[in-house]
């Protein structure tokens, strides 16, 4: 009874192989070939179609004639472990080779069968033409940079190591160049991601023209880019391609209506004067490169060891910041401004200031970039607008005649989606009227997505907040959105108050500024005024109020109230008249 069951089994074994036989006769290449002769013996439809031969044709053939790089002696040891019984199956990875010379990738599993007492090999087929698709697919998107389509930061260190490993051998030189856009952000923000990613890819294609193809260029962020100049014999070559790579940069670029014209700054680091290891290369034409940023960019500057220290500087700063807030070492300064006319304090600019607890003072040029930098700003910001709006509510509770306050809003603030209700729930907890805020904006926050910024000011206008442009006539300045968005005050850029006295051109534009807000019911404030002749002729023509040294500059606390308790006119010690 166990024997029947056993040759029942056996027998339903039997015709469940040839049904999955079947199956796969159906859907895969499949052939058979003799294991002593190599020859086809049998080949399934599949095959013949895949490969573009009749079965006749086929059948004078073996399997290494359609393998690509392999013989018959190959193929006689690929199945000797078959024949031998050692294994059951040798699978292998290769291409097909068409009748019409083309390929394609296959997958080819092996297998011994015993058929009419001769020795046969069958093999079973995959095309793996999808799966090596989208191998190279993961492969690209493991190691391109999805924006430029160059190597991204993992394949430019791959790279890196493989040259400093080739320079050890042929004690050659391996050059490292750090790049990086000057003021990118000034055409990235306005223009909006999508086509700054456009200008991306057009410097990227600028730089590939300046390379070797043995080279390698990545882009590893944002308007960084990172080079690798294999096979230099001078230091002096090393200069000729940075001057070439700057000079096809700052090359003008057609985008849609507008012509751009950028500059880079450009840090080099060399193998081995200045470091052994691809870290030390990169962090050493990174220093390089901020150096030549600090020099006015659109230059390059090879790596000095000073430069560390300048480094170290700078992460010094970055790591204190993360814990300036906790540690309240943030305090704000006030600069009045004055009315032109009474030569009184009508308000007051929140400024912040860092006191550092090892170096002191940290001046706001240093620490406000980096904090923008880091994604400090914004925490920093909503800090700033709270303590001003605090203080400016003691002052009236104490009695100081009302003014109102300024505030700036950097870029990063001033995109929050939920910016408006920050600003509504600040005046709540310090129970400041609205009519007492001013908010300081830059032209070029309002060039961007212009229906969400018109939204946000009007929120602000509605609940009593003055709007103010900051540095008005340096970006963007256009007549359309002046009219468009629910704008105060103009605040002059002081770059144009600096050459009042010598710069005829300077004059003409400070005056149409005045007329221009004369006409559109603004006010006009201008900051930045350091000596008589420019308070008179800004007075002269009319100008609202002013700021600037030549009055007072931003004081701390305890000096602001000195002033405003006083609330005199500045006139008497200027030797102007009110």
């Amino acid at each position: 009874m166990n024997s029947n069951r056993a040759k029942d089994e056996r027998e339903n074994s039997k015709v469940l192989y040839h049904h999955f036989l079947d199956i796969m006769y159906e859907s895969h290449e499949i052939y058979f070939f003799d294991s002593s002769t190599l020859k086809f013996v049998e080949v399934n439809a599949v095959a013949c179609r895949n490969l573009g031969y009749s079965l006749d044709e086929l059948l004078t053939l073996t399997p290494a004639d359609v393998m690509v790089k392999l013989t018959d002696e190959e193929l006689h040891r690929l199945i000797q472990p078959l024949i031998a019984g050692k294994q059951g199956v040798v699978s292998l990875e290769t291409s097909h080779l068409r009748k019409d010379s083309t390929i394609y990738p296959v997958e080819v599993r092996l297998h011994r069968i015993e058929k009419d007492h001769q020795t046969l090999v069958l093999a079973i087929v995959n095309d793996i033409i999808e799966r090596k698709q989208a191998e190279k697919m993961i492969h690209y998107l493991a190691y391109q940079d999805h924006i430029t389509g160059l190597p991204n930061r993992m394949l430019f260190n791959d790279r890196l190591s493989v040259s400093l490993s080739n320079a050890k051998r042929n004690q050659s030189l391996v050059t490292v160049l750090f790049l990086d856009l000057d003021r990118f952000k000034h055409f990235n923000d306005p223009l909006g991601h999508d086509k700054g990613d456009a200008i991306l890819r057009q410097v990227a294609n600028k730089l590939k023209q300046c390379l070797r193809e043995n080279d390698t260029i990545s882009r590893f962020g944002g308007d960084e880019f990172a080079i690798i100049l294999s096979h230099v014999s001078r230091v002096e070559d090393v200069g000729k391609v940075a001057g070439r790579i700057l000079d096809k940069v700052s090359e003008s670029i057609a985008f849609e209506e507008f012509e751009f014209h950028l500059t880079a700054s450009l840090g080099i680091s060399l193998f081995p004067h200045d470091g052994m290891t691809r870290e030390e290369l990169l962090k050493n034409a990174h220093s390089a490169m901020y150096r030549a940023k600090e020099r006015g960019g659109n230059g390059y500057q090879f790596y000095a060891s000073e430069m560390n220290a300048r480094m170290y500087e700078r992460l010094k700063l970055e790591n204190g910041l993360h814990k300036a807030l906790d540690r309240n070492e943030f305090i704000l300064y006030y600069q009045p401004q004055y009315d032109s006319k009474t030569l009184q304090v009508t308000g007051v600019e929140a400024l912040v200031r860092w006191n550092h607890p090892e170096l002191g003072l940290v001046p706001p040029a240093e620490f406000i970039p980096l904090s923008e930098e880091i994604g400090h700003v914004v925490p920093l910001g909503i800090w700033v607008l709270y303590n001003a709006c605090k203080q400016n509510k003691i002052w009236q509770e104490a009695g100081y005649p009302p003014m109102s306050i300024s505030v700036n809003l950097s870029t990063k603030q001033f995109k929050q989606s939920n910016l408006v209700q920050l600003v509504a729930d600040v005046l709540r907890d310090t129970e400041l009227d609205p009519r007492y805020l001013k908010l300081e904006l830059t032209e070029t926050d309002m060039m961007e997505n212009t229906d969400e910024i018109l939204l946000t000011l009007n929120q602000l206008k509605a609940m009593g907040i003055q709007i103010m442009i900051d540095d008005f006539g340096k970006g963007y300045s256009s007549l359309s959105y002046l009219k468009k968005f629910p704008v105060d005050i103009l605040k002059i850029d002081q770059s144009f108050i600096r050459e009042i006295e010598t710069n005829s051109s300077e004059r003409e534009i400070v005056v149409t500024i005045l007329h221009l807000a004369k006409i559109l019911d603004m006010k006009v404030i201008a900051e930045g005024i350091e000596i008589k002749e420019q308070f008179q002729f800004l007075r002269k023509h009319k100008c609202d109020e002013m700021q600037g040294y030549f009055f007072s500059k931003p004081l701390p606390l305890s000096e602001i109230e000195q002033i405003l308790k006083q609330n005199k006119q500045v006139g008497a010690s200027k030797g102007i008249v009110g």
